[in-house]
């Protein structure tokens, strides 16, 4: 990968309006042809729905958000890192320094939990079938599959694979921070 230029805000100022919207990104080290599942799994427990730290920070406990998530997609070449964070105009500044503050923690004071892991673990099994419910969204799997360079057997075997992938290499996947 290339190398990183530092992190830099870039403020869109709209005086009067009620909403900020946060919008952050950055290029992760792996590619969508690497093993991804710790990746996903650190970034669901992270920010990748409704029991992520991400959401429960923003969202449950200030009140500054009506959600907040994070994504990392896999794509060819390296993946992009992107968090969306609509907030109360207001909390603007806090908001973007408890961003900050959870990726820092996360990557060293405070790592995934074995019980966020686990839980992030069975969400994304159960979630397997009702992302094949459109004809669309097969399609899609299939061609991320031959895009990717996946083995025939990969969506058979992701429920497996998803179990067997340990709590150490969860907290090693390369979230930013």
């Amino acid at each position: 990968p290339a190398p990183q230029a530092p992190g830099r805000i870039i403020l869109y100022d709209r005086p009067g309006v009620a909403q900020s919207f946060i919008l952050a990104g950055t290029p992760l080290p792996l590619t969508g042809r690497d093993d991804i599942l710790a990746l996903g799994l650190a970034n669901d427990v992270f920010g990748g729905g409704a029991t992520s730290r991400l959401w429960r920070s923003l969202r449950e406990e200030r009140g500054w958000s009506y959600g907040a998530s994070s994504s990392a997609s896999p794509t060819a070449r390296e993946m992009p890192f992107i968090l969306t964070a609509p907030v109360d105009a207001r909390q603007t500044g806090p908001a973007i320094a408890e961003i900050r503050r959870l990726l820092a923690e996360f990557r060293t004071s405070n790592p995934p939990q074995a019980a966020e892991v686990d839980r992030a673990r069975a969400a994304s099994i159960r979630s397997l079938p009702g992302e094949f419910e459109t004809g669309g969204a097969l399609l899609g799997a299939l061609e991320r599959a031959v895009v990717l360079k996946r083995p025939d057997d990969y969506l058979a075997t992701l429920p497996a694979r998803l179990e067997a992938v340990p709590l150490e290499t969860v907290r090693k996947a390369p979230m930013p921070g």
